[in-house]
């Protein structure tokens, strides 16, 4: 199973690739490094060994905490909706700060920025999948990575309380080195302990198991989907 093992901080954030290259077909012998595109990640295949019966999710649900939805796109057609329960006691102004980005409310020069219409742009295969760049859109209406220093979005971290313990944790990617949060996060397939006290679990995945699973099996190349998956609509339920 995949697991990432960072090499100084995390690096989950807009810096350049770099790539790690082991020979096909040689056997897995401690650390095994693959071809992938990295923010200074390493892979390693067995960095998660935790068995499936430890794995439990990062906090009890309540009917006080709000949900949000995210509806999903593959190759343009609709495959369902994924719904998240956020920790609001927990880490308030982190999600203050996710709901605002599910609902199109971060201003950034004037224009409205939110999930709707970003992509799942990378997928780590049993490790993880990261979405929500709203750095810069471009005249094809896409979004891309970009200097985001006066982004209203940034939020600090919070606190690392809860962890990532399971299949379906959400959490916010850790912003480029600094001691912050933007738009960008992840969702696990698997326990992530690695990146406990980096990332600020804010979530979990309470609905949608089905389109969970077709983003986690999805087609890629070198991490990055083949086929695009997108964010329709989302917003607060």
């Amino acid at each position: 199973m995949l697991g990432v093992l960072p090499r100084s901080g995390l690096g989950l954030g807009l810096g350049g690739v770099r790539y790690i290259y082991r020979k096909p077909g040689t056997p897995i012998r401690g650390t095994e490094f693959v071809k992938a595109p990295a923010w200074d990640w390493h892979l390693n295949l067995n960095a998660n060994d935790i068995p499936k019966d430890q794995w439990k999710e990062p906090f009890e649900s309540s009917p006080e905490n709000p949900k949000v939805f995210l509806d999903i796109l593959i190759r343009k057609e609709p495959v369902g909706r994924l719904v998240f329960e956020l920790a609001e006691k927990v880490v308030p102004l982190s999600v203050a700060n996710f709901i605002k980005f599910c609902k199109g409310e971060i201003e950034y020069k004037g224009e409205l920025y939110g999930y709707p219409g970003t992509v799942v742009h990378h997928i780590f295969r049993d490790l993880l999948w990261l979405a929500g760049d709203v750095a810069v859109r471009t005249e094809y209406g896409d979004f891309q990575h970009g200097d985001m220093r006066t982004f209203s979005g940034f939020v600090p971290n919070e606190n690392f309380e809860l962890k990532h313990t399971g299949r379906g944790v959400l959490s916010f990617a850790h912003a480029h080195g600094h001691p912050q949060s933007a738009s960008q996060f992840l969702v696990t397939s698997c326990p992530c302990p690695h990146l406990d006290g980096r990332n600020v679990v804010i979530g979990k995945v309470v609905d949608g198991e089905d389109v969970l699973g077709r983003i986690e099996l999805s087609r890629k190349r070198h991490g990055k989907p083949v086929h695009e998956i997108r964010i329709g609509a989302s917003g607060v339920l």
